[in-house]
This record gives structure tokens, sequence and C-alpha cells, in this order.
């Protein structure tokens, strides 16, 4: 089993099609200084979604994040919404007990899901980012950052990873290859985790500034992935009060467009 998938397993403990419970474990190991990635627990709770759904492929995710998740056993309670011809609709809530034994929502998701095989017209105005080899890309072994670059092969453009030497290039962009080392075929679930993985592209409008947490992310879906890479692009361009949002394109090596995302996520408290 690819790692990927052993860190996103998920099990139904009780309930039925209308709502019900599943337990997960969070990995050690997926996280950001402590706190897991918001795109790998958008996976975990995606993968319940498929499971309680019975469709295998999300057309739309949303999740609020509001509050970190850290490694441990973990609780998703998920409702059917509808279930119609073309989507069934869920909410979904993942639960996490704090160091005081205090049970919290951690997340809350809603999602619709289909089945992203159906042959329908196509008109696609965009191209993927233009990125140097995958293998032509230095990747810096020395260690110190998140445990999550250990999950993750990722290679970001040259040009947007001025930012690690404290010379933001003032574009807000980043773009970089997403793969695993294990080279796990690409799917839905992994453009879920290829949303939020790379560094924030605020990075490059003000510098490298500490963490950024995610408030809102939300992910719209268009094509299975062929292949083990994505070309992933993010942009940045209006930071006002704290809050900056993030525009994402992933596309596959082969040159399909596989979702669109956007997100808002808080700044620290600095003066840039």
């Amino acid at each position: 089993m690819f790692e990927f998938d052993s860190a996103t397993q998920v099990s139904r403990v009780a309930g039925d099609e209308s709502a019900a419970t599943y337990k997960v474990e969070i990995r050690d190991g997926w996280d950001i200084y402590g706190a897991a990635n918001g795109g790998y627990v958008g996976a975990v709770i995606a993968r319940a979604m498929q499971l309680h759904g019975g469709r295998p492929d999300p057309y739309t995710l949303t999740m609020h994040y509001l509050a970190p998740v850290t490694p441990g056993v973990a609780r998703i309670e998920i409702e059917t919404v509808k279930r119609g011809r073309l989507t069934n609709s869920m909410m979904a809530k993942l639960f996490v007990t704090d160091e005081a034994g205090k049970e919290r929502t951690a997340i809350a998701a809603i999602g619709a899901f289909g089945n992203l095989e159906q042959r329908g017209t196509s008109v696609v105005k965009g191209n993927p980012p233009v990125l140097p080899d995958f293998d032509s890309i230095a990747v810096d072994m020395r260690g110190g950052g998140p445990n999550l670059m250990a999950r993750l092969a990722l290679r970001i453009h040259p040009d947007d990873a001025v930012f690690a030497k404290d010379s933001p290039n003032g574009e807000g962009s980043m773009r970089a290859w997403f793969a695993f080392p294990d080279h796990r075929p690409m799917d839905a679930l992994s453009a879920i985790i290829a949303s939020d993985a790379t560094a924030p592209a605020v990075f490059n409008l003000v510098g490298q500034v500490g963490w950024v947490p995610t408030i809102e992310l939300t992910i719209h879906f268009r094509k299975i992935p062929t292949g083990d890479k994505l070309k992933t692009s993010f942009a940045s361009r209006f930071l006002v009060g704290g809050l900056v949002e993030e525009d994402g394109e992933i596309w596959d090596s082969a040159g399909n467009l596989i979702a669109i995302s956007r997100q808002i996520a808080a700044m620290p408290r600095v003066d840039y």
C-alpha cells in the first residue's frame, strides 16, 4: 500500500447511508510544525465521503478549519444532504480531543460527489504552468523544514523559490511539481493535498513570515489525473487586513486541468 493511502484510511463504526460515524487516525509526519496539513486532513475527510456517498469523485469540496489537528485518533460524522442523479451531497465534521480531554470540532466540510469520467463539452482557456523538468530542479536535502516535506516530492520553480533566500520576487506566485516519493499515481485525493502543500504564494509578496493558517479552502474538481505527477500554480494578489487569498490551478503531466482552488488564510501579526 502506498504511504498516502495508508495515512488516509478510514473505517465506518456506526450509522448508515443517511448519517454515519467514521474512525480515522491522523498520522504523524504529515504536519506543518505540529499541526496536520490542511490538504492532508481534507483528503482524509474526502475519503470518508467517498465511502459514505458511494460515488468516487468529488466535484466540489469546501472546508472550514476551526482548530488545529494533531496526530492521533479522530472521528468524522457525515450526514447525507441529498442523493441525486448527478451528485451525492454531504456535510462532514471532524472531531478531535484536546489535551484536557474535551472533544471539539476541528473541521467542518461540505462536498458534492459524482463521476468525473462522464463525458461532456470541454473548453479550457488556459495552460499549465511552465516548469523545468522535474528531475532538473535541485532539492535542498539539509532538512529543517516541516515534516510534511519528507512525505512529498515537491519541486518548486527556481524563480519562485527565492522566498527561501529572503528575496521575495514581489510576484505573489508559487509554481511547483507535486508528487509522492513512492510514485503513487495521482487521483482526486492527491489534488486535495496538492492544493495546500507548497509554500504559500504570499511568501513571494512579503517574504517568509511564519505559519499562515488556512481559514477556508474550496476545491473544484474537473478531471481525474493521469500519471504520477501534478503541475501546480498558485497566486496571491490581495493581502488586506491580515487576510490573504490564494488561487490555485492543478494540472496533470499530460496537460489536463484537474482542479482549481481558492483559500483564505490569516497572516501572522507582524509588520510587513
